[in-house]
């Protein structure tokens, strides 16, 4: 009788510690796919903001306060091409976005998601201002542009400012 008490015992502990080494198992699998698609929204990110970089950088060496530094600022971006932003990690990883990142970074990463179209959109009509397509003006296509790049670039900041894609 007691040894089948004593066997019934270690069936139980056997059963418990089976399960706690599984569901041990199962949070460092959800801990590391949360590693793995904060690593790979971090790396889009950075692959569009690279893109940016030259328009970025010609921007920062103008007086944007002014009509006469827009408008220099205006013909720079014509010699530019319309960078070709990517959303496939960010469109992919959308179900596992929300188990990896708290509400304030999802929605950040969508806002900069948003602004790199609007970017996208008023270089391409910078473009078509070249031919003399559109109906705005260099220098307010410029200031478009200025502004949204600004908010985009405090956007990233946010995004990647603190160690937070590493978690």
């Amino acid at each position: 009788m007691i040894e089948g008490i004593f066997g019934l015992i270690g069936i139980i502990i056997g059963f418990i510690l089976s399960e706690a080494v599984n569901l041990l198992r199962q949070k460092r699998s959800e801990e590391e796919g949360i590693r793995q698609t904060r690593l790979l929204l971090k790396l889009e990110v950075e692959q569009n903001l690279s893109m940016l970089k030259p328009a970025h950088d010609r921007m920062s060496h103008r007086e944007l306060g002014t009509t006469v530094g827009l408008a220099d600022f205006a013909k720079a971006l014509k010699e530019i091409p319309v960078p070709v932003f990517t959303h496939s990690a960010w469109n992919s990883l959308i179900t596992s976005t929300a188990k990896s990142l708290s509400e304030q970074e999802i929605r950040k990463a969508a806002e900069f998601h948003a602004r790199l179209e609007q970017l996208r959109d008023i270089h391409s009509e910078i473009q078509r201002y070249k031919k003399g397509i559109t109906g705005k003006t260099d220098v307010a296509l410029a200031r478009d542009y200025r502004n949204t790049l600004q908010a985009l670039l405090e956007v990233e900041d946010l995004l990647l400012d603190k160690d937070s894609y590493s978690h």
